[in-house]
């Protein structure tokens, strides 16, 4: 399965969606049964969500795809739409960014900036920072609350 995640991930956009389509269809007898799963918030949820004092809804795309496998016609496009979804729930923060998977690069930046995004959050932990970029907390479901404290306590996470 890591391997499969780490080919997925140096793939290009339309192979993804490709492969995204074929689950869904493949997984489509199963999706009612674990839909709280698969579709995680709606965005009845998100609106419901944005009511709390400690909860921010901001951008992170909308197909959720390396932004350093996109070209720039195709990130302009993934803003347009995910702005568009923001704008609809009333968020005060289109204009912040996490990027997918946490993957990022100088052009992008530098894109991101023209086009008066004005933070960006990488998941990436690195030690050294770089201008523009801010580290985001990300929490996995898959792991404990606990061990994911303890991570983040050890500066592992």
């Amino acid at each position: 399965m890591n391997e499969i995640k780490k080919w997925l991930l140096v793939q290009d956009d339309k192979v993804i969606m490709e492969i995204t389509e074929l689950l869904k269809e493949l997984a489509q007898p199963f999706l009612v049964k674990y839909k709280v799963f698969w579709e995680l918030l709606d965005k009845n949820d998100l609106v419901e969500l944005k009511k709390h004092p400690l909860i921010s809804i901001a951008n992170h795309s909308v197909n959720h795809l390396s932004f350093t496998n996109l070209n720039e016609d195709e990130i302009n496009l993934e803003l347009i739409d995910s702005v568009r979804f923001l704008d609809e729930l009333e968020t005060p923060y289109s204009k912040v960014f996490a990027y997918p998977f946490g993957h990022y690069n100088d052009k992008l930046i530098q894109l991101l900036e023209s086009k008066n995004i004005e933070i960006q959050f990488s998941a990436d932990g690195s030690k050294k920072k770089r201008k523009g970029i801010t580290d985001r907390l990300v929490v996995n479901p898959f792991i404990s609350l606990r061990n994911q404290l303890k991570a983040i306590d050890n500066g592992q996470y």
